[in-house]
């Protein structure tokens, strides 16, 4: 009986512990204003024609770059074709810029919305068509975060000299303010837009947590 009491009682508090882990990753608590180690530029304009106040940081390298397509500089069993050119120059890269808006010039309350945008070089055709693009997924432990559908920008291909045919595309989506705490609220996330993949490191989240810590009074 008190084997059975106490067995209840371990499972009754391992339940605590999940509601409370779920209930606060549900409701992540705002990021506080401290120094932050990373390498973006954040920048704060204010656009006298519209009244605004827009902050955001400059376009910043992704840490470790992509992960998905892989290029030609990674996958093995492309490097073993004789015909590949290993003195192609493969210039992939992947940046990203996160922002915001509020009214004015002071800001006096959290605003709703988050701007995430993307901008990719890779080899090959284009990974995104306007009027089919994907959502934007950030994979947290385990859990798949969706943080809104994408729009795209711009996208460009062009036959390269010695890199062959590279495509440049931009792309971005729009999500509110817990979101932004939910992706922050991490060590590493894998973010993924349809067959593109990204692995952002504590680095880079510290960028995203330094604009997060400027989107409260």
């Amino acid at each position: 009986m008190n084997r059975l009491l106490i067995a209840g009682l371990f499972a009754g508090f391992i339940l605590i512990c999940v509601a409370s882990a779920w209930a606060q990753d549900n409701n992540p608590p705002a990021v506080p204003k401290r120094r932050f180690k990373h390498n973006a530029r954040i920048k704060s304009v204010y656009d006298e024609g519209k009244k605004q106040t827009v902050v955001m940081t400059q376009w910043f390298h992704v840490s470790e770059g992509i992960m998905k397509p892989r290029s030609l500089e990674t996958d093995p069993s492309l490097i073993n074709d004789r015909n590949y050119d290993r003195n192609a120059r493969i210039d992939e890269s992947l940046e990203i810029n996160v922002g915001f808006a509020y009214p004015g010039r002071v800001l006096t309350s959290t605003p709703e919305a988050v701007e995430f945008d993307i901008r990719v070089a890779h080899r090959g055709v284009p990974l995104f068509k306007d009027g089919e693009m994907p959502e934007l997924t950030a994979v947290k432990d385990g859990e798949n975060i969706s943080l809104g559908k994408t729009s795209l920008d711009r996208s460009k291909t062009s036959a390269m000299v010695r890199e062959g045919q590279m495509s440049f595309e931009m792309l971005f989506a729009r999500f509110n303010y817990p979101g932004l705490l939910r992706l922050v609220n991490a060590k590493s996330v894998v973010m993924k837009v349809g067959q593109l993949e990204f692995k952002l490191v504590d680095r880079d989240l510290e960028a995203l947590r330094d604009i997060a810590s400027r989107m409260t009074p």
